[in-house]
């Protein structure tokens, strides 16, 4: 696979788009927490929202301290494909597989 190259600017524009979406996230859990007594499924949502905010911080973290798109099993660079696909992804395609297989 032809990947592109995890250059500062595409760093700048994956960390934008955590921010956003984190702040979206955030604004929706307050609203979703006093509505799980009253929608069946609001306790599932609500917990994937909050396990997507956690993923979302820990990547921002990872741009903090310049490690974000190294994959957390074999150390390698994640692609930048899967990254603007999931751009808080842990783990490059072939370790996500393995990981699930084990999961």
């Amino acid at each position: 696979m032809n990947s592109t190259i995890l250059n500062l600017e595409k760093i700048t524009s994956f960390k934008k788009f955590l921010e956003e979406r984190a702040s979206h996230i955030e604004s929706n859990i307050i609203p979703l927490n006093r509505e799980s007594k009253t929608f069946e499924n609001s306790d599932a949502i609500l917990v994937q929202q909050k396990r997507e905010l956690k993923n979302i911080q820990v990547a921002l973290e990872k741009i903090k301290d310049q490690t974000y798109g190294i994959c957390e099993m074999c150390e390698e660079e994640i692609a930048v494909e899967r990254l603007e696909v999931k751009p808080f992804a842990k783990y490059c395609m072939d370790c996500r597989l393995i990981y699930e297989k084990n999961s």
